[in-house]
């Protein structure tokens, strides 16, 4: 990021010339019709084989959706793009990158809570498994596509089975802003659940979802997944007052059969799908920063393992926020949203910030957009908010 920064510094330019050189940003586009093929390699010099499968014609804006498929334990990518074709829509690009080997180094943020002897059991029971971080293939591809293709960013979705029905909810749910929803098929949310019952910490996150419509499918007899494990994810969300599509049929054996009316509604269902990229109200729950984002806000410093936020624009350049373990925020003033030449009225926790009239910066720039590469989410001025001090600064 610092480097981002510089760079950008170098060349001279303001943050609205920047601001207007991120969202040109298109990459090669260097992407074709038909089946081709890219290797992925990580941070840990892990490779990937991401398999891509596009139309020979977008949509009437020329733009493609996005459907990123994650197969199961033990499979590779042939066994999820088949059933992923038949669910995308005539303008869409599907793609499946193939999971490999977790590196020593790569965390387990659902084994966290189990002693370390029975975290590396499990691990070893699973050797292959989606990271949910930054950098994860998953998020490559999302990355990858965008430079070949002329993606629509609201139009992304996941799609998992099984083991990847675990990377599909936790991936969205960790980064619910560059997805429009995400279809969970015969998974969970954490390989905790299978020896300590609820993990309530990675259950959190379901909160996350106020802005991310899920499809939940599973079988009641599954016998490697525990129906359960779906159930849970149903009536949580429905506490919080989120209503997901849930499926469920009562057989036996770790799969799922659509009949065509099931079929014609699951596709139908991703048809529908569209992100909204501004929205008025947004909910975050956060394992760690590396994750804290949810469009205009982010939570850059936490004081408890875990942190959350809820924001609302209540009026004419006037936000309310109220938060739980975090410790530091950073407000991106949105232009749909607010007007960032006047000054900005923040009350956070109850207690009114002094007004702050903020200036664009190139900072500003670079961090809204060099890790999301989002048109919709570049943004030129921001706020650093210190939760404790009940105090905010421009972000230099």
């Amino acid at each position: 990021m610092e480097d981002a920064v510089a760079r950008w510094r170098a060349l001279g330019l303001t943050p609205a010339e920047a601001a207007e050189r991120a969202r040109a940003w298109r990459g090669p586009q260097d992407g074709a019709p038909g089946r081709s093929q890219v290797k992925l390699t990580d941070a840990a010099g892990r490779r990937s084989e991401l398999v891509i499968e596009a139309p020979e014609v977008p949509a009437a804006d020329g733009r493609y959706g996005l459907l990123i498929s994650l197969h199961g334990l033990g499979r590779d990518w042939r066994a999820i793009l088949g059933p992923a074709r038949a669910i995308a829509g005539p303008h869409m690009i599907v793609v499946a990158p193939n999971a490999q080997r977790p590196s020593a180094e790569t965390p387990f943020e659902d084994l966290e809570a189990l002693p370390p002897g029975l975290a590396e059991g499990v691990r070893n029971r699973f050797p292959h498994w989606w990271a949910y971080r930054e950098g994860s293939f998953p998020l490559m591809a999302l990355d990858v596509l965008k430079a070949k293709f002329p993606i629509d960013p609201d139009r992304v979705l996941l799609l998992g089975y099984s083991m990847g029905s675990f990377g599909a909810a936790n991936l969205a749910l960790r980064f619910p802003d560059r997805f429009a929803g995400a279809i969970l098929l015969a998974g969970g949310l954490s390989r905790q659940e299978y020896v300590n019952g609820r993990d309530e910490r990675t259950r959190e996150l379901l909160g996350n979802a106020s802005l991310l419509p899920l499809f939940l499918g599973h079988q009641t007899g599954d016998d490697v997944v525990p129906v359960q494990f779906a159930r849970w994810t149903r009536d949580d969300l429905r506490a919080r007052g989120i209503e997901p599509r849930y499926l469920e049929h009562d057989e036996r054996g770790h799969g799922l059969s659509l009949s065509d009316a099931e079929l014609a509604e699951l596709k139908a269902w991703v048809a529908g799908r569209r992100r909204e990229p501004h929205p008025k109200r947004i909910e975050h729950h956060a394992l760690g920063t590396y994750h804290g984002w949810a469009y205009w806000l982010r939570a850059s410093k936490l004081s408890a393992p875990a942190g959350s936020f809820r924001a609302e624009v209540e009026g004419p350049n006037q936000i309310a926020i109220a938060t739980e373990g975090v410790s530091e925020l950073v407000l991106y003033l949105d232009p749909a949203l607010v007007d960032p030449e006047q000054p900005l009225k923040v009350s956070l926790n109850g207690a009114a910030l002094t007004p702050v009239r903020v200036e664009p910066t190139l900072r500003a720039v670079v961090e809204s957009f060099v890790l999301r590469r989002d048109a919709s989410l570049v943004f030129e001025h921001a706020l650093r908010i210190d939760v404790a001090a009940g105090r905010a600064s421009p972000l230099r």
